[in-house]
């Protein structure tokens, strides 16, 4: 029996599309994507960008998709693809990529209008040098109308200390994740008030100097990866000890750590109760630092995910064995899943 397009595996199912829409064969797309639809499968996202005519057929492309993502595109258009979004109930992300700076003022306070307004959309990404000065200015401004949202990744926008700190104190207390990946702090100290409502942080690629702020504002999940200048040991030894109740993820990799910074913490680990998971890959630790790290992961009990990607070598077959028989609830990861 002959395979019809509405059978084929997702992957296969998003290949067609992309090609579809790259040629602007609209019709193609929907007859793919309603076939599609019928059989239960629902895309993550499609792909807007300037070589993609804007056409009728994209308020039937939307009845499919979880998400948008608004390429290179001019903020007139963006809002007008925002507009559309906030009617269909299943769109729960959009995304703001790589826009052009020369927009309008106006064009920025509808689109963040029918953004924020919408009880539908829970994240909100705004990235890639899209946030110009006027954007940030509005997005503050309305954030605290943003009742719905749960997600503001605000990645690689050369954001600084200060609109890091604004940011994070006008958030309202329904936004649980803020991405600030690639900010430009310069090795500044963040001050912040304690006990904020954030559960997770992303300061990857932040030039970030001391990220004891976070933890006192009882942020519990922290993303750190390659921040290589930081003050490891005074975060490793002091930090993190004091507030060893407050951490329950953190991620340091890429982030240059050493033997020494191995062994302290190792003995965070031996004393921890509150983490789960951790992520410690692409680091320089040696044989003789993994030893001592090994041997303080079997005899911590509250990890449940180690990530040690391009860290794994320097773990033996024999420690890792030991560890994962010492801790059977331990999932260690040390390759990437694939794309």
């Amino acid at each position: 029996m002959e395979e019809t397009e509405s059978s084929l595996p997702l992957d296969v199912i998003k290949h067609h599309l992309q090609l579809f829409l790259a040629s602007n064969k609209w019709t193609a797309a929907c007859r793919l994507v309603s076939r599609s639809w019928r059989d239960g499968i629902k895309l993550y996202n499609i792909c807007i960008t300037p070589q993609r005519a804007f056409s009728p057929h994209l308020q039937h492309m939307l009845m499919s998709t979880r998400g948008i993502i608004c390429e290179a595109l001019p903020m007139s258009r963006v809002t007008e693809i925002a507009k559309l979004a906030r009617e269909h109930p299943q769109i729960a992300e959009f995304v703001i990529k790589s826009a052009p700076s020369d927009s309008q003022t106006a064009d920025y306070h509808k689109t963040l209008h029918n953004l924020i307004s919408s009880e539908y959309i829970l994240s909100l990404r705004i990235i890639n040098r899209s946030l110009t000065d006027d954007f940030r200015t509005i997005l503050l401004k309305k954030l605290s109308g943003a009742v719905h949202l749960r997600t503001l990744d605000l990645s690689f926008n050369d954001i600084t200390k200060g609109s890091v700190e604004e940011f994070l104190k006008r958030a309202p207390e329904n936004i649980k994740k803020i991405n600030f990946r690639g900010a430009k702090l310069r090795y500044a100290a963040l001050s912040l008030p304690d006990n904020l409502k954030i559960e997770e942080i992303n300061m990857s690629e932040s030039c970030i100097s001391n990220p004891s702020a976070l933890l006192r504002a009882g942020i519990p999940r922290l993303i750190l990866s390659s921040n290589y200048d930081f003050d490891k040991q005074t975060f490793l030894v002091t930090n993190l000890t004091t507030y060893q109740d407050v951490i329950q993820h953190l991620d340091i990799s890429y982030c240059m750590l050493d033997d020494e910074a191995a062994r302290s913490l190792a003995r965070f680990l031996e004393k921890d109760t509150a983490l789960e998971e951790l992520d410690i890959s692409g680091n320089p630790i040696s044989e003789s630092g993994i030893h001592v790290l090994a041997a303080a992961l079997e005899r911590n009990r509250t990890l449940r995910r180690l990530t040690i990607i391009d860290t794994s070598c320097n773990f033996t077959v024999a420690q890792l064995q030991r560890l994962q028989k010492a801790r059977p609830n331990l999932t260690i990861i040390t390759e990437r899943e694939p794309l």
